[in-house]
C-alpha cells in the first residue's frame, strides 16, 4: 500500500522564490497546444496517471492538483541537487488536506514506453510499489505555507 505521511518536516524545492508565509501555489495542469509544445508527451503521462488514480485509486490526492514535497531536509536537499532545482524551502501543512508518499520514479520511467506500460507504473504508482530507483515525494492537497528557506549548496 502507498505510504501515510506522517508528522515529519516537509520541504519543498523548486527554482522559485518565495519569502516567509507565503502560499505556494498548487500544482496547474491546463492542456497543452500539442503541436507547439515540445512537452506535449508529459502532460498525457499525467493524464493516464490521473485516469488510474481516479478508476483505482480515488482516495489519492491527484497530481494535477497538489504540492509536491519531500520528507526530510537531507533528502530534500539532495533531490534539490538532483534535479538541478536552486531553492529548498521548509513548509507548514495545514490540518485540512490528504497527504500520500509516493515513488516518483515510476513517473520518470514514462518516457518512450508503451500507454501499457504507462499504466502499469501508474498502477505501481498509486499502490505505493517502490521502484528500483526510489524517489519518494509526498502529495499533498491542501495549503502549504513557507516557514524558512533552507541553505543547501
Amino acid at each position: 500500500m502507498y505510504k501515510e505521511s506522517k508528522a515529519m518536516q516537509y520541504y519543498l524545492v523548486t527554482n522559485d522564490t518565495y519569502n516567509y508565509g507565503t502560499e505556494i501555489p498548487l500544482t496547474n495542469y491546463e492542456q497543452p497546444n500539442f503541436e507547439k509544445d515540445e512537452n506535449y508527451h508529459l502532460y498525457l503521462i499525467e493524464m493516464i496517471f490521473e485516469d488510474i488514480r481516479k478508476t483505482h485509486y480515488n482516495e489519492c490526492p491527484s497530481r494535477l492538483n497538489a504540492l509536491f514535497l519531500i520528507n526530510g531536509e537531507e533528502n530534500a536537499k539532495n533531490i534539490a541537487y538532483s534535479m538541478d532545482k536552486r531553492y529548498v524551502y521548509e513548509v507548514d501543512m495545514n490540518a485540512e488536506g490528504t497527504s500520500k508518499e509516493f515513488d516518483d520514479h515510476w513517473v520518470e520511467l514514462c518516457n518512450k514506453v508503451s500507454y501499457e506500460t504507462i499504466k502499469e507504473y501508474a498502477h505501481n504508482y498509486f499502490s505505493g510499489k517502490a521502484s528500483d530507483e526510489s524517489k519518494f515525494f509526498t502529495l499533498f492537497n491542501g495549503k502549504g505555507i513557507i516557514k524558512e528557506s533552507i541553505p543547501f549548496l
